[in-house]
Order: structure tokens, then sequence, then C-alpha cells
């Protein structure tokens, strides 16, 4: 559509490089946030320069490695990225196992990071979550360990500031705030 006022940036799904390369030729003045699984034709390079988001995966082990090079790719360049877990049809794990995949090709582990926690918020809107900073909304969640390793488990899980139960090592349940 050439009439620019209808050209309001959301998320706009662009599952191929033939997809991603139209989306981009379409002349926005603010990118949307692209859904892109990636091939070895994705045009990511065209990002370059330019504040964009690609949400992206999710990795499966032992997967198709076109959309884990897209990924690295589209970061090298400066694109950041969010993680797409595949729910509700795959485990919560999914999103950190695609963050490990994705770290082990070559990602940086703090563009990780942001791809697992402030970046999903932000491509939906919600600037005041995923974020530690005053003024953020205090849900956290304490790992054993670097939540970018496979074998990290959920210690605890604060919402809204409320300490929440962990009913098992890694099962987090949030019904009743302990004494």
């Amino acid at each position: 559509n050439s009439d620019k006022s209808e050209q309001i940036p959301g998320i706009l799904y662009c599952p191929d490089a033939i997809a991603l390369r139209q989306s981009l030729d379409v002349g926005w003045s603010e990118l949307p946030v692209m859904v892109h699984s990636g091939d070895a034709r994705s045009p990511v390079d065209r990002l370059a320069g330019r504040e964009a988001m690609l949400i992206v995966g999710p990795f499966p082990e032992g997967g198709d490695r076109a959309p884990v090079r897209t990924a690295l790719q589209a970061a090298q360049v400066g694109v950041e990225l969010a993680f797409s877990g595949g729910l509700p049809a795959a485990s919560v794990d999914h999103l950190r196992t695609s963050a490990a995949i994705a770290v082990a090709a070559g990602l940086d582990a703090d563009a990780a990071r942001r791809a697992l926690f402030s970046n999903p918020a932000r491509a939906c809107g919600a600037s005041e979550i995923g974020i530690i900073e005053p003024g953020a909304r205090a849900d956290l969640v304490l790992f054993s360990a670097d939540p970018l390793d496979p074998a990290a488990t959920v210690i605890q899980v604060w919402r809204g500031g409320e300490r929440m139960r962990v009913a098992a090592p890694g099962v987090v349940s949030d019904l009743e705030v302990p004494e």
C-alpha cells in the first residue's frame, strides 16, 4: 500500500526469505517486529543500521541449522532477537534450549539473555517487564546457575514483588506465598 499513514509497526509474520524481502521493500518509517524462522537466503543484512527486532526459533536440538545461522547473522548486524519457544506445543524449557543452541553457535550470551527476557516484552509493547530497574514490575526468577545453562533449575519466583512457593526443584507453583 502506498499510503504511508497505514504503515503502523506491529508484529509481522515473515515465514521465509521472500516474505522478509518483500516486507523490507514496503518502506516502513519504523520497522515492525518481524517473526522470521530464517533460511540461507534471508536478507537480514538489509536490517543493518536500523532499529529492528526478529523473533526467531524455536531451535530444536539436532534441527536445521539455517535458522540459527540467520539469527546469528541478524545479531551481527545489530538486530535484537527474541526467542519463540513453540508454546504451547513445546515445553517452556524449549525457550532456554533455543538460547543455549544459539549461544553454542556463537551468539553473545548477553544478547541471548535479552532474547529470553527483555526483548519478548519489548516486542509485545510491555516495556515495564523483562528488566530489573526502578519502576519496573517486580517479577523475578532466580535460577541455580546462568539461565543459559540447560542444567540450571528454578530456585525461587517473585511475582509483583511477592515471593511465590516453588513446589519442587525446577517446578514453579504460584498457588501460595510462603509464611
